[in-house]
């Protein structure tokens, strides 16, 4: 659709970076995917670039797909996108057209024609695509020790105005108790117990949680306990 010649200088064995504004190399808009070549000096390089103003989002529930557009800049939906499905066989799995709301949805997928693998959606001379594939968090912390989650169980959070006390300080606790859904644990006995560094028990108190399953309690340290 257009080319451009460029002048490079370049020192051996370092690199040369050039910005080449592609929108430049022709008249018409550019949108879809394209291929990019870059030659010279007996080297050849091509990259695949996408130029697109359709946002995706695509979201499984349960065996049905929905895929919502929009527009990057004004982040309106695209109403009337034409939204294809194919599978990891090439073979299209599904077609529909986005809602108002920029929503399609898409199910009764054939097993035999493979499965669900790229969303390509279509919209006023506009074209791009959504590689369908679970996408790993980044930068999450390792929360392995934490054990698995119960939903019948319940889960307590204690906590205290600081880190570090001194023989002879007063130590005030607080905790919060919620069910497995997050529901407040509301009027529930507790039974606190504090434990020495050798591992014997300093006191142990029955106190009942409040309304929002929180309670506390202030634990007064003498200057001769071990540290």
């Amino acid at each position: 659709v257009g080319g451009r010649e460029i002048d490079l200088t370049s020192a051996p064995l370092r690199g040369t970076v050039s910005q080449v504004a592609l929108d430049k190399l022709t008249s018409e808009p550019l949108r879809g995917i394209f291929c990019v070549e870059a030659s010279g000096g007996g080297n050849w390089r091509h990259r695949l670039v996408l130029m697109t103003e359709i946002g995706l989002i695509a979201h499984w529930q349960g065996d049905q797909l929905a895929v919502f557009a929009h527009d990057l800049y004004t982040l309106e939906p695209r109403a009337g996108a034409q939204v294809t499905l194919y599978s990891y066989k090439n073979q299209v799995l599904g077609q529909t057209v986005t809602d108002a709301q920029g929503l399609a949805r898409l199910d009764g997928f054939k097993e035999a024609e493979g499965e669900p693998h790229v969303v390509v959606v279509e919209s006023k001379q506009d074209y791009t695509y959504l590689t369908l594939q679970n996408q790993e968090p980044e930068g999450l912390p390792d929360m392995s020790g934490l054990g698995t989650y119960a939903p019948e169980d319940y889960s307590a959070c204690i906590y205290a105005d600081r880190d570090l006390y001194r023989p002879g300080d007063t130590v005030h606790l607080r905790w919060i108790v919620r069910k497995g859904y997050g529901d407040a644990l509301a009027g529930a006995p507790m039974v606190l117990t504090v434990f020495k560094p050798n591992g014997k028990s300093l006191l142990e108190k029955t106190i009942p949680l409040s309304e929002w399953g929180t309670a506390s309690l202030d634990v007064p340290t003498q200057k001769d306990y071990a540290t």
